[in-house]
């Protein structure tokens, strides 16, 4: 088994770190290149028996835990890439984080411990591994879709909720939620899978 990184990105999210809408894209396409390596390191060395066992804090295996990624980051990406008109602004704006954002990120982060809606919990039961590889693809198209948004105002550019569609969010809150969540899934699969 790979050695555990004791480093990550550091998560620059909801405690009002002040950044550029540029910034903020470039720090998500570096998660996602985190997150690339680290999801092919845990799961190639993981064990079949590890890949479906239930742990807590959830009681979902590391395949359900890539389901619900899945589940709750694809709506948010399909908002995304529906965007027409990416004019907005320039990428030297300050990223504002809306309430709901903020509220998210803490909520849904490493630190948070909200449990996941009905809506966005995994059906339980045995996957196969190519969950792994559709968790990976849609890192790609994670990175498709940042990419779009380099050089745009991302508080001007907005959507919304996809959970709770009366609530509008800026690109910046959707690029902040999708890395505070994944950090959050990552490193209880890695714990998961260092038996930790």
């Amino acid at each position: 088994m790979p050695e555990r990184r004791k480093w990550h990105l550091p998560l620059i999210v909801a405690d009002n770190s002040r950044m550029t809408c540029d910034e903020r894209v470039n720090a998500t396409l570096a998660k996602l290149d985190d997150a690339e390596v680290r999801v092919k390191a845990v799961f190639e060395s993981m064990s079949d028996e590890v890949f479906n066992r239930p742990g807590p804090p959830s009681n979902w295996s590391p395949a359900m835990i890539l389901d619900h990624l899945l589940i709750v980051d694809d709506p948010y990406l399909g908002k995304l890439a529906a965007l027409t008109d990416l004019s907005a602004g320039r990428g030297e704006e300050e990223v504002r984080y809306t309430w709901l954002g903020k509220f998210l990120m803490k909520a849904g982060g490493p630190g948070g411990n909200a449990p996941a809606p009905k809506s966005m919990t995994p059906k339980s039961g045995p996957r196969d591994r190519e969950i792994v590889n559709r968790y990976l693809a849609h890192l790609a198209e994670a990175r498709r879709q940042a990419e779009r948004l380099r050089g745009v105002d991302l508080n001007r550019v907005r959507i919304n909720n996809p959970f709770m569609p009366i609530f509008r969010m800026t690109a910046g809150d959707v690029l902040g939620l999708m890395d505070t969540h994944k950090e959050r899934h990552i490193q209880q699969i890695e714990a998961m899978a260092s038996g930790s």
